[in-house]
């Protein structure tokens, strides 16, 4: 978005635009330049806030904008985590014995990297180390019953998939 400092006198006769410090109250976004009487406000990430023109001057009334809000762009990709909601960490290496489980999540994210929710997937684990189950969600519980190496696929089918990292089963 761009935006301009206009400024005006009591009377309401403008001045012309005016040097001023943008800021915003929740980080979404970055402006470039700043300060100055006219910036660029980059949205970058996903959420709600009030941009806010701040004269040097105390004397000069301050202006903000109605609420702007930033929402996540289209699915690009998911990643097999740890916990639901994009919260836990990307799914990586894990060494596991016959009698253990693993719960996964497949979180969607934009282009730009912005969580977006978790998404519903395939899930298809390799090399018949074990089974997962529901076999399609956006979580499931994989249960190691045979012994050996692979990794498990969120397969989404339109978005880019994501593997986790080895599995071995003792």
């Amino acid at each position: 978005i761009t935006l301009y400092a206009a400024g005006y006198d009591a009377d309401g006769n403008y001045l012309g635009d005016q040097e001023v410090t943008w800021s915003v109250d929740n980080p979404i976004g970055v402006f470039a330049p700043n300060p100055a009487p006219s910036t660029i406000f980059y949205a970058d990430t996903v959420g709600t806030g009030t941009i806010t023109a701040d004269h040097a001057d105390a004397g000069v009334t301050d202006d903000v904008t109605g609420t702007i809000t930033v929402s996540p762009g289209a699915l690009n990709y998911v990643l097999v985590r740890d916990a639901a909601g994009g919260a836990g960490n990307e799914i990586g290496d894990v060494a596991m014995t016959t009698d253990e489980t693993l719960d996964v999540y497949a979180a969607g994210y934009d282009s730009d990297d912005n969580y977006i929710s978790d998404v519903s997937v395939t899930w298809v684990v390799t090399n018949g180390i074990g089974t997962v189950s529901p076999a399609t969600g956006s979580s499931a519980t994989f249960d190691a019953t045979t012994v050996g190496s692979g990794v498990i696929t969120a397969d989404h089918g339109t978005a880019t998939d994501d593997s986790t990292g080895t599995i071995t089963v003792s």
